[in-house]
């Protein structure tokens, strides 16, 4: 997803930068809370290694959709897009989990932001 971004334009990829920082911020304080042990080296090391991965994702998106089309760019910045709300929807919200997953709900959900994003395209 930063890739595409920064591949699309850098302020694109700076925006996506500062939101994916402060989410995994949040992650990372998470999962070093759910770790078994308390070592030092284990909660440096796993959030450390996590934006290593996303440091190297970003490289290789930058290399692989620098100079794609429009279309191909709209797609992989739209189906990310998806994804990290999938994720807010699906795992993070306790609510969603109360009352179990439901195909119905994850279907209106992305009915509705596709509804959003058609409205938004219409009036710009």
């Amino acid at each position: 997803m930063l890739g595409a971004g920064f591949a699309n334009n850098s302020q694109t990829g700076i925006l996506l930068t500062i939101a994916i920082t402060l989410e995994y911020l949040f992650v990372g304080l998470a999962l070093a809370a759910t770790l078994p042990t308390r070592s030092p080296w284990a909660l440096i090391s796993l959030p450390t290694g996590l934006a290593l991965f996303t440091i190297v994702g970003t490289a290789l998106g930058v290399a692989v959709l620098t100079g794609a089309s429009k279309p191909v760019m709209a797609a992989v910045l739209g189906f990310g897009a998806m994804v990290f709300m999938y994720l807010v929807t699906e795992e993070l919200l306790v609510k969603a989990h109360e009352q179990g997953d439901t195909a119905f709900g994850s279907a209106t959900f992305f009915i509705g932001f596709l509804c959003y994003l058609l409205i938004e395209q219409a009036l710009a």
